[in-house]
């Protein structure tokens, strides 16, 4: 029996709404237990950091963090799992940029590149833009380097305006721990 190619894939996960008495850390490594039930293995992953909400600073902080794993499916499988994760840890989609209990993004899949549909483009178009993918991506991925300019995480952040607000809070870097809430 020949086994699938696992392929190199960045995720971040980030949220700013607990979801049944879990936030931060412990829902994300949660949501990662929950990823390795549906195929997706992490082997390396950063701290959490938190970091003011966008676009309405007046809504709770947003904590984040990158994992890296190893994928035996295409983009778009991974970003159909992805989605049915969120949706299983309460994520309800409403406005653009409310709130949310937990926020899966495919970053980067082994420095692919192209457009799958109208909700998928790897890399992720805002990927070298966003201080708070960028510093956790940094963590858990230093050798991971941009399919279109060729510069690693930590780069692409020192160009960055305000990148000073988005700082980790954890001493660790999470762990994948074993579903303990019934998503």
């Amino acid at each position: 029996m020949q086994s699938a190619v696992l392929r190199r894939a960045w995720i971040s996960l980030g949220g700013n709404v607990p979801w049944n008495g879990l936030a931060g850390a412990a829902l994300f490594e949660q949501a990662m237990a929950a990823l390795a039930v549906g195929g997706f293995l992490t082997v390396r992953a950063s701290r959490v950091w938190v970091g003011p909400a966008w676009p309405d600073p007046a809504d709770p902080p947003f904590y984040n963090a990158v994992v890296e794993g190893r994928w035996p499916d295409n983009p778009p499988a991974l970003l159909a799992l992805l989605l049915r994760t969120e949706t299983a840890f309460g994520r309800r989609r409403s406005l653009k940029n409310a709130p949310r209990t937990l926020d899966l993004d495919l970053l980067d899949m082994e420095g692919g590149r192209g457009r799958f549909d109208p909700d998928l483009e790897v890399p992720h178009p805002r990927l070298s833009i966003r201080p708070f993918i960028l510093g956790p991506l940094a963590e858990a991925a230093p050798d991971w380097r941009h399919p279109e300019t060729g510069l690693g995480a930590a780069a692409l952040i020192e160009v960055i305006e305000n990148k000073e607000q988005y700082k980790p809070i954890a001493e660790k870097p999470l762990k994948a721990a074993e579903i303990t809430a019934n998503p």
